[in-house]
Order: C-alpha cells, then sequence, then structure tokens
C-alpha cells in the first residue's frame, strides 16, 4: 500500500467528515486511546508531537474516574489506609490501628500500589508499570500524588456506587461534574495512561495557572486537585464554567437517581 503524505494546509480543506476518519485511523495506527476526537488541525497536530512522549510515568494526580477504578477494586481495609492518606501522613503505628495487625502493612501497601499499576495500560509501558507507586515510604507513609480526587472517589463509593449502576453527577453549589460510567471501565480493564493538561484564568486580575501530569483513560476525564484554598478543575471537567469549589459535593447523583 502506498504511503500518502497530507500537509497541513491540504488537511485544512477537508470536509469534518474525511478529517474524522483520518482521525480515526491515526488513532487505530497509535494504538492507544490517548488522542481526543477534537478534530481541529492544531489540535491533530499537538496530539502527533505529544505522542512522543506519552509513554513517561510521573503523574501528579489520578483523575476521578481512575481513583474510582483503583479504590472499587480494594478491600474494605486498604480503602480505610487510603482514606487516612488523604487527610496526612500516616506511621507505621497508625496504620497498624486501621488494620488491626502491623504484619498486615506491607501487604496492604504492595496491593494498593498493584492495583494503580495494572490499570495503566500494558501496551504503552509494559513492565515499568510495575514500578508505579501510590503510596511510598520515607519514615512515614504518604500518597504520592495530589489526594482529592481519591477523596471525592471515596465519596462515590460512600454511596453504594457499583460499575454497572451508570453515570454519576457531583453537585455543587457551584456547577456540577459528569463522571462517565465508560471511562472508569476503561480504566478498571488496564486502558489508562498518563498526559500532560494544563489550564489558567483570571479573578479581580490575580492570574491562576496550573500545570498537571495525570493518570486517565479519556481527555475527557475529570481532573481536580487540592489547593492551600480550594479545589481547582480542569475547565473541560465541569459544567457552568465550575473552575474552584469548596468541599464535598451536595448531592451525588447514580444513574440519574439521587444517593
Amino acid at each position: 500500500m502506498p504511503n500518502i503524505i497530507i500537509t497541513e494546509a491540504e488537511f485544512k480543506k477537508l470536509t469534518d467528515g474525511t478529517k474524522k476518519e483520518i482521525w480515526g485511523l491515526l488513532k487505530d495506527s497509535f494504538s492507544t486511546t490517548t488522542v481526543s476526537d477534537e478534530l481541529s488541525h492544531e489540535n491533530l497536530g499537538n496530539r502527533i508531537k505529544n505522542r512522543i512522549e506519552e509513554n513517561r510515568l510521573n503523574f501528579d494526580t489520578l483523575s476521578i474516574e481512575t481513583a474510582m477504578a483503583v479504590l472499587i477494586g480494594l478491600s474494605s481495609e486498604s480503602r480505610k489506609v487510603v482514606e487516612a492518606l488523604c487527610q496526612r501522613q500516616q506511621t507505621r503505628e497508625n496504620l497498624t490501628a486501621i488494620l488491626g495487625n502491623e504484619k498486615k502493612i506491607n501487604g496492604t501497601i504492595g496491593s494498593i500500589n498493584r492495583r494503580l499499576a495494572k490499570r495503566l495500560d500494558e501496551r504503552i509501558y509494559g513492565k515499568r508499570r510495575d514500578r508505579v507507586k501510590l503510596i511510598e515510604f520515607d519514615g512515614d507513609y504518604r500518597l504520592t500524588c495530589n489526594s482529592r480526587a481519591l477523596e471525592l472517589a471515596s465519596v462515590i463509593i460512600s454511596k453504594g456506587y457499583k460499575i454497572g449502576e451508570g453515570d454519576i453527577i457531583l453537585q455543587f453549589d457551584e456547577g456540577e461534574a459528569k463522571i462517565e460510567e465508560e471511562s472508569i471501565i476503561r480504566c478498571d480493564e488496564g486502558k489508562a495512561y498518563c498526559d500532560y493538561v494544563s489550564w489558567d484564568y483570571e479573578i479581580d486580575h490575580v492570574s491562576h495557572e496550573f500545570r498537571v501530569n495525570v493518570v486517565h483513560s479519556e481527555p475527557t476525564d475529570k481532573v481536580v486537585i487540592s489547593t492551600v484554598n480550594e479545589d481547582e478543575w480542569y475547565p473541560h471537567s465541569v459544567k457552568y464554567e465550575l473552575l474552584s469549589t469548596s468541599g464535598n459535593p451536595v448531592e451525588v447523583l447514580i444513574g440519574g437517581k439521587k444517593r
């Protein structure tokens, strides 16, 4: 089959339908789910350039969907450990109190770390993914990333969510965020990857800028990080231009029903 070269200028002239077909072929060629469905020539060029960096494994946070996929596969004891670490670093003595037996600590930490590692796409990272950790030890035990997605995932799971119950909507006073179950399933199946997102906005002439490496399964996954004063949301994650929130959601809807 001959090679076909399309310049950027030629790509601009194509119909949206043709662009979509080419975009689909590119997704299949890269054997990854990391490309967006946005069809602008600018996005196409930027995404292709970024693919050469997609096998990096450093991350600052998990998407809420990834956090859901991690926590939903853990035992109740392991979830309690993660929840405690979301609040602060923990000593070995503290974890012993949570688990009831010091001998359980190493096995529990190991299983939590493996749970995250196995959510990453083996086709992209190979055996390197096995080195990924959610919890590390440097005198005390601590999370390796921002805790906010894990905290919100814990809230959802505490409402009784199980895979198969549908999409989730988190309602805040300031707006809402919709978590698509399909993305949770993709993470649960081991199709997550590390990516880079950035955003900024200005309030009262003060600029706010954020640069985050995130583990997610789709560019539409919900990204939120906790800061000193409030939670900051990646703009594509929310409706009604919700950028900042404080505290947990006032309502959680699962499959369209309040919990």
